[in-house]
């Protein structure tokens, strides 16, 4: 592993979020003990809810419940939400079970409030969104699908046991390593474009570094940016209502002339209403001037936790702060003071 991506794809793998876990008093039978109210967890980032499942029975729900209600409980009786401070149950929000407990804290980082998730099998899931990543980054899940299903596996396994080094030795057959800054000019540096030849070899077997693309040579970069939930109306929820909007489109990891994709760019693509393209340094006058000054922003990007500058590459985005499923989640924060929160939700984290 290139020792420029080592230390970011560490602190995306290894950054935890503080969750504050409480029973529905609505929800629990007359029997039940209502003097133990929460409970605390230090969870991973890259994690899923389902997977803490077993903790929060263990330390909240079986110390709460009587012998009985609790031998009755099945995990199908148990879902997560979150709800705002104010606990009106009518505008608690379902939280996705197949989204990343990083992903889901910074969509939600106002609410303090979890309830319980039905378990699913997550597994299949996850490696649907890997194999998804695998074709928008390569065009084909070639390189996913000829690993070993030991190696797909360990995919899977490093994320419950969060270990980063499992999940790498698989992973680096997967994800490109960030471009080399070229030397003398503002162009990234290109590999060979991905083929059919390049994709990982039967079993799973590596390349040397010169014959693999790096991050500016693949097709599209996997992002998903997420908007904020609209209010539900009437002060109730409606369909739609607290489930933030996803936005998909094929991002390039570079432009036409070459130069590498920014995320401003990416964003003035995805969502122009809040990104707005920047102007053009070209003029009609015969005569130079300075460039106009961007437009202010409306909203700023958040991934893992912090907010990373509109001038960094995609590609390099997508080799160093892709989760383990293989795709950036940006979600979009609204600032109507015109700059990034120092002291909201990424600053909650331990990224």
């Amino acid at each position: 592993m290139s020792a420029a991506a080592t230390p970011f794809r560490s602190l995306v793998f290894r950054g935890t979020v503080p969750l504050q876990v409480q029973l529905e008093p609505q929800d629990l039978p007359l029997t039940a003990d209502r003097s133990v109210e929460y409970y605390y967890l230090q969870v991973p980032r890259v994690s899923y809810l389902a997977l803490c499942l077993d903790n929060i029975k263990r330390n909240l729900v079986q110390l709460v419940l009587d012998h009985a209600s609790f031998a009755a409980l099945k995990d199908d009786d148990l879902w997560f939400e979150t709800l705002p401070d104010n606990h009106q149950a009518q505008e608690a929000t379902p939280l996705r079970w197949h989204w990343p407990i990083g992903l889901l804290y910074d969509l939600h980082a106002t609410s303090r409030h979890l309830g319980l998730l039905p378990p699913r099998p997550i597994r299949t899931g996850f490696m649907a969104l890997v194999k998804e990543a695998d074709y928008v980054r390569w065009g084909s899940t070639k390189r996913v699908m000829n690993l070993r299903k030991e190696l797909q596996d360990n995919l899977w396994e490093a994320v419950v046991e969060n270990d980063f080094e499992k999940y790498w030795n698989v992973a680096s057959k997967l994800v490109p390593l960030p471009a080399p800054p070229a030397v003398g000019s503002k162009k990234p540096t290109r590999t060979t474009p991905p083929s059919a030849s390049s994709s990982a070899g039967e079993g799973g077997r590596s390349f040397s570094s010169s014959q693999e693309p790096d991050a500016n040579g693949i097709k599209h970069v996997p992002l998903r940016v997420y908007l904020p939930a609209p209010p539900p109306s009437g002060g109730g929820a409606s369909n739609g209502a607290g489930v933030a909007t996803v936005v998909q489109e094929p991002v390039a990891p570079t432009r036409r002339d070459g130069s590498p994709t920014t995320l401003r760019q990416a964003l003035s693509q995805l969502v122009p209403l809040l990104f707005a393209p920047l102007p053009s340094s070209s003029s009609s006058s015969s005569s130079p001037a300075a460039p106009p000054p961007p437009p202010p922003p409306l909203a700023y990007p958040l991934i893992h936790g912090i907010y990373p500058p509109f001038e960094t590459e995609v590609g390099w985005l997508g080799a160093c702060m892709a989760g383990p499923d293989g795709w950036v989640n940006v979600v979009v924060v609204l600032d109507e003071r015109g700059q990034p929160d120092v002291s909201g939700p990424g600053a909650s984290s331990s990224l």
